[in-house]
């Protein structure tokens, strides 16, 4: 429900199913974070950059980042997965730039290329 209201615009109705989701993920899985929805963390983040929260965007990336890169150590043909990492890399570099680090962001963009390439 959250993601529809994100992408009609509705910033506030979708932060709050969303954190609601994740509240409650975090309760269920207190003991297996890994089971946390990755995407889940990662439509936060889109909304908080939406909303111009790049800090805040930024610990929802990088939580779905860590978690995804858990899983594709573990399942290193999950492809999708993989790209879902890359993305999360552009995600970050786009972030980085926005708050003038530039180094940072270049770093970000060039693995996302990377892992890009890996995948063709």
């Amino acid at each position: 429900l959250g993601v529809l209201y994100l992408k009609q615009g509705c910033l506030s109705a979708a932060e709050s199913c969303l954190r609601e989701s994740l509240g409650i993920l975090r309760h269920i899985f207190s003991y297996e974070p890994q089971n946390i929805t990755p995407s889940l963390l990662d439509n936060l983040g889109d909304l908080c950059r939406t909303r111009r929260d790049l800090e805040a965007a930024e610990v929802f990336f990088n939580e779905a980042y860590f978690l995804l890169e858990e899983h594709v150590a573990n399942e290193p043909e999950d492809i999708e997965r993989y790209r879902q990492l890359a993305n999360l890399h552009c995600k970050l570099g786009q972030i980085s730039g926005e708050k003038g680090e530039y180094k940072a962001a270049q770093d970000q963009f060039q693995l996302c290329i990377d892992m890009m390439k890996d995948l063709h």
